[in-house]
């Protein structure tokens, strides 16, 4: 088992410090989930669009009202295709685990798949198949009160929806 010390400390000028004494794998390995997680905080503090203060060691972030922002009323409209991205939702390397961040954050996930949540022969599958986009889908929200669609994006393996909400 790897330990994994995570430090959040508030500044005097009101920015989250996040720093970790996680050493960085040696080239080529894996590093461990604890360390990979780490290393994701400080990723995403380093691509917020938040306010950020460079150390030599740690990164500092404010963070604060991330998770209110995304539960919260949001002016984003579908694109043409179909796509949305809640405006609150920083834009994450593609390495970042999405499921890590919010969990962190304090909200419980839940991603949709389209071709899960139509039948094959509906519009919006035929339409995306055809390169058009997804417009014609309304993704099921998962079982339960207070979930949040924050992002509608297409994969390699198909579109997705993800909704969240305030963990338990």
């Amino acid at each position: 088992m790897t330990t994994v010390h995570l430090t959040i400390q508030d500044t005097p000028s009101g920015l989250v410090r996040i720093s970790t004494d996680a050493a960085r794998a040696p080239a080529g390995t894996t590093p461990p989930p604890a360390q990979r997680l780490a290393v994701e905080l400080l990723s995403l503090a380093a691509h917020t669009g938040f306010a950020i203060e460079v150390h030599d060691t740690p990164i500092a972030a404010n963070l604060e009202g991330l998770a209110a922002a995304l539960l919260g009323p949001h002016p984003a409209q579908r694109d043409a295709e179909g796509y949305l991205t809640h405006p609150a939702l920083p834009i994450l390397d593609e390495g970042i685990n999405v499921r890590s961040l919010l969990m962190v954050l304090g909200l419980e996930t839940s991603f949709v798949c389209m071709e899960d949540d139509c039948d094959l022969d509906h519009p919006a599958v035929t339409s995306y198949e055809h390169g058009d986009g997804c417009a014609a889908w309304t993704p099921t929200p998962p079982a339960g009160d207070g979930w949040v669609l924050v992002e509608i994006y297409d994969t390699e393996d198909g579109v997705y929806a993800l909704y969240c909400r305030g963990a338990a």
